[in-house]
């Protein structure tokens, strides 16, 4: 993939340094900071509607400014040289460029030929533009990422490094092969990905897609719907549409859904505070707890207890199932639902109910496992609410207001 990705930015950048006007005012420094050398390069250029910057390697941060009128960089070439004159060799061996193609403004960064085996050059960017700049696209092979300020679209990619951006106005696609992704405010939709960190997102206005190959993903808020993957780490969301949050291997701690959900771990604990649509949650070892629902569940885990808290006069079908673990269930005096309850080998347990319309009963001989069984028609009756542990006690209790 790597390759791949080095493979289109090198022709990117070839035909982006072969075709740019030259910049304004550009200035080149060299200077001794501490035991490295430095080569600091400085211009402007008139800002276009979009901005492009693509490098073989380095840190990239760009931002924008309300009182910008032109596209202001810095760049530093920095390596660990003797003297003056081996530092100016090495820094020779990478060439950076900057100008105006079409609607573009472009600032470049390419090795001259193939990249020498021994170098150990880095190289920095601080770009500054125009905030109503309407697209900004930053593409590095090595380094972070950083955008901010930007009334339009943005898209970052590297290819090593963590990227972080805030004050989006429109929608943000950023990815990492391996690093940490951080995002702030934005307006419109984000999609992320990274093959390797951690994802954080503050307050976003559209959709989210957030996946990562091995890290948590962390929401405050999304305006629409969230899809949320990790291959190994917990998944947090406080606000949201509607949501899908899978994970290979952690826990799901969710706030506020207004819509429906689906919530899925391999081997974690789920909890939801409230949801206004349909919610499915599954897990291969922990407990489940769902608060202020309102429409249909269906929730099994492997191995832990299932608690369900109902605050509808009507709900939708019913399924709360677990292996090993107790069930509780927290119904409204007027829910009109149909109950099936059973456990399937009790040694002890009980079905307890605060209902009075719950028929229960025990079959099975007195040596051994027995079947426990709880029937009954709520209010009339209504959706089928069916709820099952094979060893554990089954609880039916009213919600009290304030819960």
């Amino acid at each position: 993939m790597k390759q791949r990705f080095q493979s289109v930015l090198g022709v990117a950048l070839w035909l982006a340094l072969g075709t740019l006007s030259a910049a304004q005012e550009k200035e080149v420094r060299v200077f001794r900071e501490g035991d490295k050398w430095v080569q600091e390069t400085s211009g402007n250029l008139p800002a276009g509607r979009m901005l492009k910057l693509y490098s073989a390697m380095g840190g990239v941060q760009v931002r924008g400014d309300a009182n910008a009128s032109a596209v202001t960089y810095k760049v530093r070439k920095i390596v660990h040289r003797s003297s003056e004159d081996e530092a100016k060799r090495e820094f020779a061996t990478f060439n950076v460029g900057a100008g105006r193609k079409g609607e573009w403004a472009i600032v470049s960064g390419d090795w001259v030929g193939p990249r020498p085996r021994r170098s150990r050059m880095s190289v920095e960017y601080v770009v500054t533009m125009p905030k109503d700049t309407d697209q900004v696209r930053l593409e590095t092979l090595g380094g972070p990422v950083g955008v901010y300020a930007v009334r339009g679209k943005a898209y970052a990619q590297t290819a090593g490094g963590g990227i972080s951006a805030d004050d989006i106005g429109e929608s943000l696609h950023a990815s990492t092969l391996g690093g940490n992704i951080e995002v702030g405010r934005v307006n419109g939709d984000v999609n992320l990905t990274t093959a390797g960190g951690n994802i954080t997102i503050g307050n976003v206005g559209g959709k989210i897609v957030a996946v990562t190959s091995g890290g948590t993903v962390q929401v405050q808020k999304g305006g629409q719907s969230v899809r949320v993957e990790t291959a190994g780490g917990s998944i947090g969301v406080k606000e949201c549409g509607d949501l899908i949050a899978t994970t290979a291997g952690g826990t799901i701690e969710v706030g506020d859904v207004n819509g429906w959900a689906r919530l899925e771990s391999a081997g974690g604990g789920i909890r939801l505070l409230s949801a206004k649509g349909l919610v499915r949650a599954s897990t291969q070892g922990g407990g489940i707890k769902l608060a202020r629902l309102t429409s249909g569940v269906r929730a099994e885990t492997a191995n832990g207890p299932i608690e369900a808290e109902f605050i509808a006069a009507k709900i939708g079908e019913t399924h709360l199932a677990t292996t090993t673990g107790d069930i509780v269930v927290y119904l409204p005096s007027d829910i009109a639902v149909t109950i099936q309850a059973a456990i399937e080998l009790s040694n002890g347990h009980k079905i307890h109910s605060e209902f009075p319309g719950l028929r229960i009963v025990t079959e099975g001989s007195n040596f051994g496992p027995r079947q426990v069984f709880g029937e009954g028609s709520l209010n009339g009756g209504g959706a089928v609410m069916k709820v099952h542990t094979s060893n554990g006690n089954i609880y039916f209790k009213r919600t009290k207001s304030g819960r």
